[in-house]
């Protein structure tokens, strides 16, 4: 009897000894669990801390930084998610504006729209004659005009890309007809244009018009300001004129794109700019859901080539890029745009191009 009770007090000893393990192993685990979300969560604060050196930020009320940290968190848990799915073609970067809203980098890092009020372009709908008449040539399988193209550049925090992305291509055209390594006056557009809004968007086409009948003189004596200042480009002699301009509706053609590249140069579109080109780092950008219809569209940007990269599963064709968002955006300011993905971000809907019979000369000519 003895015997018996013993052995039922050391069997009651282990259970409970059993319990007391088990009790403090869930304790361990919940402890661990809540540390674990501790040091996820300073982890993120102190990333936000060194994100503010790192760009020098400081904002000006409570609110505000709370704000800012809150568009910095969203912004840097979409791009870890991004970054960690196997399937994507491009990868994400933390940018300077990651503390900022989708909404005010639209307004103010991109800038390509018609303003309701302006007047119609006089840039010609229809192809010019020195590309036509070469319509059916074989193209290379691979273009890179951008060895060609004039020092990135960055537009800053005003909505001028539509300015930028034309001068751009004025700039390649001086450098390869005149041998002349130029850079052109953005901010003579921005103040003297009257058919864009400035810094509150505009149009490339209406830009080339305002070139044709005034002109457009150098960065050099026209600095840029990234904000709209009084019009003086009338004190300042042109260094460039052009006689014409073309706006084409490619519909959605990249076949036709890839043409116009190939035979003219650098060429002007349009697109849909997502959040996920602005935080763009390498690889060949795509996304699954971008609209490509003719209206959708809010940034101006440059196509200096196309070819496909062999390094993605399966190989993938893609445009290449020249952006004004800085070099350190993607590949130094360009980036490769994932091309035959059904016109992705309506990047073959417009063509805009100017004329280059009028680059080689000094002065206006008479017409």
């Amino acid at each position: 009897m003895i015997l018996a009770v013993d052995n039922t007090v050391k069997t009651t000893t282990k259970t409970k000894s059993k319990t007391a393990k088990a009790i403090k192993t869930t304790t361990k685990q919940i402890k661990t669990t809540t540390t674990k979300k501790m040091v996820k969560s300073q982890s993120m604060d102190e990333k936000f801390e060194e994100y503010k050196k790192k760009y020098n930020k400081s904002y000006q009320t409570r609110e505000e930084e709370q704000q800012a940290k809150a568009n910095y968190i969203q912004s840097e848990k979409a791009k870890e998610a991004h970054n960690q799915r196997k399937n994507e073609t491009y990868k994400q970067s933390t940018t300077e504006h990651s503390d900022k809203s989708y909404e005010w980098k639209v307004k103010n890092r991109m800038g390509a729209k018609k303003s309701a009020n302006s007047r119609a372009s006089k840039a010609s709908s229809k192809l010019p004659n020195s590309l036509s008449t070469r319509m059916g040539e074989d193209v290379p399988d691979s273009v890179d005009w951008s060895p060609w193209c004039s020092p990135i550049k960055d537009q800053s925090d005003c909505g001028s890309c539509w300015a930028f992305a034309s001068v751009a291509v004025l700039e390649y055209l001086m450098n390869v007809i005149r041998g002349e390594i130029i850079t052109l006056s953005e901010q003579s557009l921005v103040d003297c244009d009257n058919s864009s809004s400035a810094c509150g968007g505009g149009w490339p086409t209406y830009a080339f018009d305002h070139i044709i009948s005034k002109g457009i003189v150098s960065n050099k004596d026209y600095q840029y300001l990234a904000f709209q200042s009084e019009c003086i480009e009338h004190y300042f002699d042109p260094v460039l004129y052009i006689d014409d301009t073309y706006e084409l509706e490619v519909k959605g053609d990249e076949e036709y794109l890839k043409y116009l590249v190939a035979t003219y140069g650098p060429i002007v579109v349009v697109i849909y700019a997502t959040d996920g080109l602005v935080q763009y780092q390498n690889g060949v950008y795509y996304e699954t859901s971008c609209p490509n219809d003719m209206n959708s569209y809010n940034h101006a940007i440059v196509v200096v080539g196309y070819g496909t990269d062999n390094t993605t599963i399966p190989p993938m064709d893609y445009w290449l890029i020249r952006n004004s968002w800085s070099t350190s955006w993607g590949l130094n300011g360009y980036g490769k745009f994932a091309r035959n993905q059904q016109n992705l971000c309506g990047i073959a809907n417009y063509a805009m191009l100017p004329s280059s019979k009028w680059i080689s000369a000094k002065t206006r000519p008479s017409t």
